[in-house]
């Protein structure tokens, strides 16, 4: 299928079509309330996994050299460590 793109809440929520192979996180598919961002996830064949433990350290190591750990939700640093994994493109708003 191409190349992986890891999506945040965003993605599903603005409806915006993605290429590659789109995967996301159970903390992402929690944040989806209504029925049509829900839908989108279902509608763009998403994939739901967890991070493995050694991405979201990688990605909090990532996240405090750049300083950025401080404003990172759960759910961000879930999202940087599954594209950190794949070695993905990351689609979000943030």
């Amino acid at each position: 299928m191409g190349a992986y793109v890891v999506a945040d809440a965003s993605a599903f929520i603005l409806g915006k079509r993605l290429e590659g192979e789109i995967i996301t996180v159970p903390s992402v598919e929690r944040e989806l309330k209504d029925i049509r961002s829900k839908s989108m996830l279902h509608i763009f064949n998403a994939r739901v996994e967890s991070p493995s433990a050694d991405s979201l350290k990688r990605a909090r190591s990532a996240a405090r050299a750049t300083g950025d750990i401080s404003s990172l939700s759960k759910t961000d640093l879930d999202v940087l460590a599954k594209a950190v994994e794949y070695g993905a493109v990351l689609a979000t708003d943030d």
